[in-house]
């Protein structure tokens, strides 16, 4: 008897353990994705329109903060409180990170403050003068263009893909 129950702990633990890597993999390769995302799309914006070379970069920069603020996020819950983390959701909505939960986080994590901190300082940047003329040569130009229809197409699928594979329970 004892040692069916100690196969049993051993089995979930194994499997515990690989269900941990399957899902920070899988979340590392969505954060990857969207970090391609926003250089992929915002190299097409600065081709066509290379005056809007600094709002672009300076939004791309901003969405990227983003980005490995809900990584870094997502790797302290995974250590540290794996329930937080939705995986029977799509990849999107494994996290819910309300601002008072980021600060909670920056308080208690050292290296999430260190990227709280940066998302913090783009927030605070002055309004760019060129902001209106970006979203509507977006809307106008950049949105229904071939190129971007093409990006938008390719990255919906390679996430579409990620969501459908599975790991083991965490």
């Amino acid at each position: 008897m004892k040692y069916w129950v100690l196969f049993v702990a051993i089995f979930f633990f194994t499997s515990s353990v690989r269900g941990n890597e399957c899902v920070h993999q899988k979340y590392k390769e969505y954060a990857d994705l969207q970090t391609q995302w926003q250089y992929d799309y915002s190299n097409v914006i600065v081709a066509k329109h290379p005056e809007l070379e600094e709002i672009t970069h300076r939004y791309r920069d901003t969405q990227l903060a983003l980005i490995e603020q809900g990584y870094v996020a997502f790797s302290i819950y995974l250590d540290d409180a794996p329930e937080k983390i939705q995986v029977d959701k799509p990849l999107n909505q494994w996290l819910t990170l309300s601002p008072s939960i980021k600060k909670q986080l920056s308080l208690k994590y050292p290296e999430y403050k260190t990227i709280y901190d940066k998302v913090e300082i783009y927030n605070s940047l002055d309004s760019h003068g060129d902001e209106d003329t970006a979203r509507e040569i977006f809307r106008s130009e950049i949105a229904p263009s071939q190129d971007f229809l093409t990006l938008l197409s390719r990255f919906n699928s390679r996430i579409k893909s990620l969501n459908s594979t599975s790991c083991p329970a965490i």
